[in-house]
């Protein structure tokens, strides 16, 4: 599943607080999965950028000319390696695969919070907190929600 539709499943509504409780584990549970195989994504990647390195260190080590160095240093091999197409395909992969992993990470966090903000809601209802209010105002305290998340995700973006 792509990010944005599991930070759509974050929010809370508290009109519904049966149902949130109801999915939350599935939620979890999917997030928390797709991190872990975004973990090992990313280490797959690492491994792969690292062979690719080893790779071209022995084939310029063996042929230098090759790669246009008329002297063997370790700077120049270190940079004729990174220079190379198949390291520059392999850094890619990497940052990418990481990249993704860590913000799977972030989305499973979210979802710990939201399971913290689910009990919280539980135990104010349990409480009776929300026993004056109106449908209205739930309704409006559920919209001043909503913007201030649409907010924060627009400033975000900029």
């Amino acid at each position: 599943m792509d990010l944005e539709s599991y930070r759509k499943k974050l929010p809370i509504d508290i009109e519904a607080l049966h149902i949130c409780c109801a999915e939350h584990s599935v939620f979890y549970e999917e997030v928390a999965r797709e991190a872990a195989e975004a973990k090992g994504e990313a280490e797959q990647a690492k491994a792969l950028l690292e062979l690719a390195e080893a790779q071209l260190d022995s084939a310029i080590r063996a042929r230098p000319e090759d790669y246009g160095l008329a002297k063997i240093t370790e700077s120049a091999i270190k940079s004729a390696i990174v220079a190379s197409g198949q390291y520059q395909t392999a850094n890619t992969a990497y940052l990418e695969a990481r990249s993704r992993s860590g913000e799977l990470d972030v989305l499973a966090t979210a979802f710990d919070h939201r399971r913290s903000m689910i009990n919280n809601e539980v135990n104010l209802f349990a409480a009776n907190y929300w026993g004056q209010t109106s449908i209205a105002e739930g309704q409006k305290a559920k919209n001043d929600i909503a913007e201030r998340i649409a907010r924060k995700r627009n400033q975000r973006g900029s």
